[in-house]
């Protein structure tokens, strides 16, 4: 839901649509190689290592919350934070430029 309403409010009004598709489409591959990494991290885990069922997928959590981690990680460190430009009334004209409320282009920094 939250998804919904950022992709509303940032993306450019002629590319709304784009930006579903594009969110929807990085919405079903994570949903399946989550699923694929969490079963690839049980077999191992039970098959090369000798744990128990139990243990092994208790286990395998742990290697997709270090994912999140990592990907959290990285989005904290190299993505722009575009909500200053937003919130001061700035939107997005779909080059990768922020228009403010006066009609100028605001870099993001």
């Amino acid at each position: 839901m939250v998804q919904r309403q950022f992709i509303t409010q940032l993306a450019p009004t002629a590319k709304v649509g784009n930006y579903f598709g594009f969110a929807n489409i990085f919405g079903r591959i994570s949903a399946a190689f989550g699923s694929l990494l969490w079963a690839f991290s049980v077999d191992v885990l039970r098959f090369d290592f000798g744990l128990n069922i139990n243990m092994a997928t208790r286990m395998a959590m742990f290697v997709l919350i270090a994912l999140m981690i990592i990907g959290f990680v990285i989005i904290m460190l190299g993505v722009r934070d575009p909500h200053k430009a937003f919130l001061a009334g700035g939107r997005s004209n779909g080059k990768g430029e922020w228009i403010n409320s006066d009609g100028e282009i605001v870099p993001l920094k």
